[in-house]
Protein backbone atom coordinates (compact mmCIF):
# COMPACT_ATOMS: atom_id res chain seq x y z
CA UNK A 1 0.00 0.00 0.00
CA UNK A 2 1.20 3.40 -1.03
CA UNK A 3 -0.04 6.76 -0.48
CA UNK A 4 -0.60 9.26 -3.72
CA UNK A 5 -0.92 12.60 -4.10
CA UNK A 6 -3.54 13.52 -6.50
CA UNK A 7 -2.59 17.78 -7.06
CA UNK A 8 -5.98 18.43 -9.09
CA UNK A 9 -9.56 17.19 -8.98
CA UNK A 10 -10.37 14.83 -12.11
CA UNK A 11 -13.83 15.64 -13.98
CA UNK A 12 -15.65 12.47 -14.91
CA UNK A 13 -18.20 12.18 -17.56
CA UNK A 14 -20.22 8.75 -16.21
CA UNK A 15 -22.83 6.08 -16.50
CA UNK A 16 -24.00 4.04 -13.43
CA UNK A 17 -24.51 0.29 -13.75
CA UNK A 18 -27.77 -0.29 -12.93
CA UNK A 19 -27.08 -3.47 -10.18
CA UNK A 20 -22.86 -3.79 -8.71
CA UNK A 21 -21.12 -5.55 -9.64
CA UNK A 22 -23.34 -7.39 -12.95
CA UNK A 23 -24.03 -4.43 -13.81
CA UNK A 24 -20.02 -2.44 -14.25
CA UNK A 25 -19.31 -4.15 -17.93
CA UNK A 26 -22.81 -2.83 -19.48
CA UNK A 27 -22.27 0.30 -17.82
CA UNK A 28 -18.88 0.77 -19.72
CA UNK A 29 -20.34 -0.30 -23.17
CA UNK A 30 -23.15 1.97 -22.67
CA UNK A 31 -20.41 4.94 -21.75
CA UNK A 32 -18.27 4.06 -24.62
CA UNK A 33 -20.97 3.81 -26.78
CA UNK A 34 -22.06 7.04 -26.02
CA UNK A 35 -19.39 8.94 -27.93
CA UNK A 36 -15.96 7.63 -30.46
CA UNK A 37 -14.15 9.88 -28.24
CA UNK A 38 -14.41 8.45 -25.28
CA UNK A 39 -12.61 5.26 -26.35
CA UNK A 40 -9.25 7.09 -26.04
CA UNK A 41 -9.92 8.70 -22.67
CA UNK A 42 -8.81 7.02 -19.36
CA UNK A 43 -11.26 4.97 -17.81
CA UNK A 44 -12.55 5.33 -14.11
CA UNK A 45 -14.66 3.09 -11.91
CA UNK A 46 -15.91 4.86 -9.09
CA UNK A 47 -17.93 3.14 -6.27
CA UNK A 48 -19.53 4.07 -2.71
CA UNK A 49 -21.61 2.34 -0.38
CA UNK A 50 -25.07 2.92 0.29
CA UNK A 51 -29.05 2.31 2.17
CA UNK A 52 -29.05 -0.04 -1.12
CA UNK A 53 -25.75 -1.89 -1.07
CA UNK A 54 -23.21 -0.30 -3.44
CA UNK A 55 -23.30 2.25 -6.24
CA UNK A 56 -20.86 2.30 -9.17
CA UNK A 57 -20.34 4.45 -12.34
CA UNK A 58 -18.17 3.98 -15.36
CA UNK A 59 -16.23 7.24 -15.96
CA UNK A 60 -13.83 9.02 -18.56
CA UNK A 61 -11.97 11.92 -17.98
CA UNK A 62 -14.33 15.01 -19.14
CA UNK A 63 -13.40 16.60 -22.34
CA UNK A 64 -14.72 20.45 -21.38
CA UNK A 65 -16.69 21.46 -18.89
CA UNK A 66 -20.02 20.57 -18.62
CA UNK A 67 -19.56 17.55 -21.59
CA UNK A 68 -22.03 14.98 -19.27
CA UNK A 69 -24.71 17.04 -19.50
CA UNK A 70 -24.20 17.38 -23.22
CA UNK A 71 -24.90 13.72 -23.41
CA UNK A 72 -27.41 13.25 -20.67
CA UNK A 73 -24.79 11.72 -18.96
CA UNK A 74 -23.83 11.96 -14.68
CA UNK A 75 -20.49 13.98 -14.11
CA UNK A 76 -18.56 13.23 -11.04
CA UNK A 77 -15.01 15.15 -9.70
CA UNK A 78 -12.16 12.84 -7.76
CA UNK A 79 -11.26 15.71 -5.21
CA UNK A 80 -7.43 16.29 -5.24
CA UNK A 81 -5.93 14.90 -2.17
CA UNK A 82 -3.95 12.19 0.02
CA UNK A 83 -5.30 8.53 -1.43
CA UNK A 84 -4.15 4.86 -0.30
CA UNK A 85 -3.20 2.77 -3.38
CA UNK A 86 -2.49 0.11 -4.64
CA UNK A 87 -1.29 -0.82 -8.24
CA UNK A 88 -2.83 -4.47 -10.16
CA UNK A 89 -0.73 -5.75 -12.95
CA UNK A 90 -2.67 -8.48 -15.56
CA UNK A 91 -6.10 -7.45 -14.34
CA UNK A 92 -8.20 -8.93 -17.17
CA UNK A 93 -9.22 -12.17 -16.68
CA UNK A 94 -8.73 -11.50 -12.44
CA UNK A 95 -11.28 -8.49 -11.61
CA UNK A 96 -11.99 -10.25 -8.34
CA UNK A 97 -8.55 -8.95 -7.25
CA UNK A 98 -10.07 -5.45 -7.32
CA UNK A 99 -12.61 -6.23 -4.69
CA UNK A 100 -10.13 -8.13 -2.31
CA UNK A 101 -7.87 -4.68 -3.07
CA UNK A 102 -10.37 -2.44 -1.78
CA UNK A 103 -11.34 -4.68 1.59
CA UNK A 104 -7.48 -4.39 2.41
CA UNK A 105 -7.36 -0.39 1.38
CA UNK A 106 -10.72 0.52 3.18
CA UNK A 107 -9.36 -0.79 6.56
CA UNK A 108 -7.29 2.13 6.38
CA UNK A 109 -6.46 4.17 9.91
CA UNK A 110 -7.01 7.50 8.31
CA UNK A 111 -9.98 6.51 5.78
CA UNK A 112 -11.98 9.57 4.73
CA UNK A 113 -15.44 8.28 5.16
CA UNK A 114 -17.02 10.89 3.00
CA UNK A 115 -14.21 9.17 0.22
CA UNK A 116 -15.17 6.78 -2.58
CA UNK A 117 -13.40 3.37 -4.18
CA UNK A 118 -11.32 4.74 -7.46
CA UNK A 119 -10.36 2.28 -9.86
CA UNK A 120 -8.28 4.05 -11.98
CA UNK A 121 -7.25 2.15 -15.46
CA UNK A 122 -3.73 2.72 -16.82
CA UNK A 123 -2.47 1.68 -20.01
CA UNK A 124 -1.01 -2.33 -19.85
CA UNK A 125 -3.62 -3.94 -18.16
CA UNK A 126 -2.73 -1.97 -15.02
CA UNK A 127 -5.43 -0.71 -12.43
CA UNK A 128 -4.72 1.75 -9.98
CA UNK A 129 -6.88 0.99 -6.70
CA UNK A 130 -7.15 4.23 -4.76
CA UNK A 131 -9.38 5.36 -1.40
CA UNK A 132 -9.23 8.69 0.18
CA UNK A 133 -7.45 10.13 2.89
CA UNK A 134 -8.08 12.49 5.37
CA UNK A 135 -5.74 15.71 5.93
Amino acid sequence: MENYTLDKDIHLVCVRARIFPDGIQDAFKTLLETDRSFTSRTRYGISHGSTNGIVYWAAVEEGFKGEGYTFGLDQYTIRKGVYATETLLNITGNESRIAKTFEELLKHPKLDPQGECIEWYKPGDEVLCMVRLTE
